[in-house]
């Protein structure tokens, strides 16, 4: 049993990280905070104990859901084809390993954080139980489908990282597999029979969504049955992802031969294309103004996959107005829409922005990009002017969707019954989504200079620009909520007022601290790589840490994370 050593050491090198107790113990005062910020909306419209348990519950146990659907894509969907870009596992496979040994090694390795973070949001989660409104078996229920959510998503992220070289398309694929099971199959199924479940749904046992819906109490009466047979489909599910990626992988690792090309009289066609000479002479005159830009732009197919899942998102909202009509325009399905849209966007683009620099910083290509004549502000602006050419008809489009859903929905139930609060709401949140956009853009550049790895920029940038502001302006307001002032002013809208006005201030200053840090310090995070600034916990001290440090850059070995 050549896998339980190596296990053995992954896990003696979590325990010795500080990220590792830094982000159980943060998931946990996140939890805490949101529940505050629960507390005071729910206290300022008049709700009982009950009423704060339920609340406090669903909105827990959705953040809950989204978290352990992603967490299999961001953490190992790029664990394996790395060792494949870098040459490595074919090296490992040299020693008496096998593929469930490197598969189960792996799987340890990057699971135990989202484990941490599980575990930590799960006693929050039991509190509800005891404010009331939430039976102890919906508790249990709920644990259950998040667990077997989190083992299928990192299953699935770990079979598509066994076929692909490339991180952005393994995780492309496990975000599509996992989209369409979670989402997907139930919503075509809705739509089918006009907005409710049958009564036989024998083809939704593969759905982690249907489990989920399955958890409360009223729709887990009549179809108790079903419910464990869905969750047991799942354990099958992801174990036998598991299997498959254990089976393929010292088959998957070889470099394949090159397809062959297309035919010459398709070859002939494209060349005398009047639009392919179009382009060819558009990026020519592009490769003498701005090189980095051309080098950006070579795939044209750059935002096909936003196009597809905006497209995806609207006829999707489109089925549902035909099936469900007016009942498809509530406020909380609305906001619900709305809110994944942006989210699933803005990740994108923290996404995008952070992961060229770190990938380039790790592979030497931007300190030979310093070595030309090229000026160090072209480089960052010209990643920059991609985004911007790749995201800005998305984020337009988008924010026309945003308009005509708010437009269809107060036209059909008034302003969603809150005397306008929702709709202020609905509108200073498109305002947000701009000014968290462009600041992601900026934020997720620097971190990829500063970060050990694409996906630690990333997460990073999430979590400074998307879930500490919020996490932190409720829970402000979940404090002054259980005061008599706050009690006083208490309100909605002065809940809703107050969050956005601490995500603009937030995105005001990181996005003007990037700016300076990229036009100051852009050559020195390139070559040596920022360790950050002095620790300093006084605050007496905090003129004294304003001077960076510089160490020089050690690229990450295959399957090791920051510490």
């Amino acid at each position: 049993m050549d896998f339980l050593p190596i296990i053995q050491r992954e896990l003696r090198r979590l325990s010795r990280r500080p990220m590792t107790y830094r982000v159980r113990s943060g998931t946990g005062l996140a939890g805490a905070l949101i529940g505050l910020g629960v507390l005071a909306v729910t206290v300022s419209v008049g709700g009982n104990p009950a009423t704060l348990g339920r609340h406090l519950f669903t909105a827990l146990t959705l953040l809950a859901m989204g978290f352990s659907l992603l967490s299999g894509p961001i953490l190992t969907a790029d664990c394996l084809s790395e060792e494949k870009r870098l040459g490595t596992l074919g090296m490992l496979f040299l020693t008496n390993l096998t593929g469930w040994d490197l598969v189960a090694g792996k799987l340890v390795a990057m699971a135990m954080p989202a484990i941490h973070c599980l575990l930590a949001l799960l006693p929050i989660l039991g509190l509800c139980f005891f404010l009331g409104g939430v039976p102890w078996g919906e508790f249990m229920r709920v644990a259950l489908v998040l667990s077997g959510t989190l083992l299928l998503s990192l299953s699935v992220a770990m079979l598509a990282s066994t076929f692909c070289r490339d991180g952005r398309k393994a995780m492309a694929a496990a975000v599509l597999i996992l989209m369409a099971l979670a989402a997907g199959l139930p919503g075509i199924v809705l739509l089918w029979h006009g907005g409710t479940f049958p009564a036989d749904p024998i083809t939704l046992l593969l759905s982690p969504g249907y489990a989920f819906w399955l958890t409360p109490e009223a729709n887990y009466a009549p179809a108790a049955n079903y419910f464990w047979t869905a969750l047991g489909m799942n354990q099958l599910l992801s174990w036998g992802c598991l299997l498959a990626a254990a089976f393929c992988l010292p088959y998957a690792w070889q470099d394949k031969p090159v397809k062959k090309e297309a035919p010459r009289w398709l070859t002939w066609w494209r060349e005398r294309a009047s639009h392919r000479r179009r382009e060819r002479a558009r990026k020519e005159k592009l490769l003498e103004l701005n090189p980095i830009l051309w080098l950006a732009l070579r795939n044209r197919r750059g935002s096909l996959g936003i196009w597809l899942f905006l497209t995806a998102s609207f006829g999707f909202w489109l089925g549902g107005y035909y099936a469900m009509n007016k009942r498809w325009l509530g406020a909380g399905t609305i906001v619900l829409v709305v809110y994944c849209l942006h989210a699933t966007l803005k990740i994108w683009v923290a996404w995008e922005a952070s992961r060229r620099f770190a990938e380039d910083r790790n592979s030497g290509a931007l300190e030979l990009l310093l070595c030309t004549p090229l000026r160090e502000e072209h480089i960052w602006q010209g990643w920059l002017n991609h985004l911007r050419k790749r995201f800005l008809a998305p984020a337009i489009a988008l924010l026309m969707i945003d308009f005509m859903l708010m437009d269809g929905g107060m036209s059909a139930t008034g302003w969603w019954d809150g005397g306008g609060v929702l709709g202020v709401a609905f509108i200073a949140s498109m305002g947000m989504f701009i000014a968290d956009t462009y600041t992601l853009s900026w934020v997720g550049l620097w971190q990829g200079l500063t970060a050990r790895t694409s996906t630690l920029a990333c997460l990073n940038c999430v979590l400074y620009v998307l879930i500490l502001p919020a996490a932190g302006s409720l829970g402000v307001m979940g404090v002054l909520g259980l005061t008599s002032f706050g009690a006083a002013l208490g309100s909605l809208g002065l809940t809703v007022a107050f969050w956005f006005t601490v995500g603009f201030i937030v995105d005001f200053t990181l996005c003007g601290q990037a700016m300076t840090r990229l036009s100051r310090d852009f050559r020195a995070a390139s070559i040596y790589g920022i360790s950050g600034h002095r620790r300093s916990w006084r605050w007496w001290e905090a003129g004294e840490t304003d001077e960076l440090t510089y160490q020089p850059a050690v690229v990450a070995m295959p399957g090791e994370e920051a510490r």
